[in-house]
């Protein structure tokens, strides 16, 4: 092994959160752990095109959300083609998303496109106490986001 692969490793190992499993075997490792080294594998030697199928299934929600860091901060100069389930990290992690039924593509484009021709929105709930100036709140959000609409719902307690 090169200077430079190990390097390489030990970088990647880093940036995964692994490095002090560096010196254990796969055996010593968790369920998790092995699957953000195996993903950790696919990108050593600079690989150009990598084959993702389902990489965070059975990940907890921080794990997740570290996957997906690290394949952000991966992807440049790379085309990952990756199969989900989860239609939030296709939308986090997709340049351009393919929609598949039956073993067949059904619609493929941006998130956006996709979005803007079959979506129906995105929803944001806000919790109120009673100190809430939900004045001053919706005009924040419509700052940012000019088309949002108020829709008032509630929920009873028992």
């Amino acid at each position: 092994m090169t200077r430079h692969n190990e390097n390489e490793i030990d970088e990647l190992l880093d940036t995964i959160k692994l490095w002090d499993k560096r010196k254990s075997y796969p055996t010593q490792i968790s369920g998790g752990q092995k699957r953000k080294l195996s993903l950790a594998c696919a990108f050593i030697g600079g690989t150009k095109v990598i084959f993702l199928d389902e990489p965070s299934t059975g990940l907890d929600p921080a794990a997740r959300q570290e996957m997906w860091a690290f394949l952000k901060k991966m992807r440049e100069g790379r085309t990952i083609l990756l199969t989900t389930h989860y239609m939030d990290e296709a939308d986090v992690l997709g340049d351009r998303i393919a929609i598949m039924a039956e073993g067949r593509v059904k619609c493929c484009g941006t998130p956006m496109f996709l979005k803007r021709v079959y979506g129906t929105g995105y929803g944001l709930r806000v919790v109120k106490d009673k100190n809430c100036q939900t004045e001053l709140v919706t005009a924040e959000v419509l700052k940012h986001i000019p088309e949002a609409r108020y829709v008032v719902s509630f929920m009873i307690y028992i």
